[in-house]
């Protein structure tokens, strides 16, 4: 009893409330197509791409083997994503090319945070991109705005960290109600 008092409570008191923010643009409810993705995101996540970045299904491009299923971003221009509330930490997406490009991570001064290359994922029929390779870039501070290269396929864009489980204040009420049973339940003389 005594160890599973001293667990719940560790538990209890190591519990963060800090909630990692994990945005997931996958193109999925984009149902007209090619369109433009422009304020699709807004009202859901704060998030605007310029007007050239547009969805794209295989009835309108040629393209496969992406990691969700069907709708991909794609612009034959280089184009932004802005976030103006930001994200932290890390920006993770899925991209086919055919040459090398990058994306560069900036904040609300514009300072750059991070910049990657993305190197040819080696594609067999460059006019039918079927291969696609996860990038994942790191970096410090709180972006607001990246700058995608045109001319390659991108999915499952992920704006900031996996969000790790955290006790809610229902779940901690309950604990707290455990351990002061136990407690209580101790303090009481045992009867023989």
């Amino acid at each position: 009893m005594n160890k599973l008092f001293i667990l719940l409570s560790l538990i209890l008191l190591t519990a963060s409330n800090a909630k990692s923010e994990n945005i997931l643009l996958d193109f999925e409810k984009i149902t007209t197509t090619p369109d433009s993705v422009a304020n699709f995101y807004d009202t859901e996540f704060g998030v605007v791409f310029d007007t050239q970045a547009a969805a794209y299904r295989h009835a309108d491009r040629a393209f496969s083997n992406e990691p969700s299923f069907e709708t991909i971003l794609y612009s034959s221009s280089d184009f932004f994503m802005h976030r103006p509330s930001g994200f932290k930490d890390i920006l993770s997406f899925y991209h086919s090319n055919n040459h090398d490009t990058s994306v560069t991570i900036f904040d609300a001064s514009s300072n750059i945070l991070a910049t990657a290359t993305l190197t040819a994922t080696g594609n067999p029929d460059p006019n039918n991109p079927s291969i696609w390779e996860r990038a994942t870039i790191n970096f410090n501070g709180t972006a607001t705005r990246v700058a995608f290269s045109g001319d390659t396929l991108y999915d499952n864009i992920q704006l900031g960290k996996t969000t790790v489980p955290t006790l809610s204040g229902f779940f901690k009420l309950l604990l707290l109600m455990l351990l002061a049973g136990i407690s209580i339940r101790r303090l009481q003389p045992h009867r023989s």
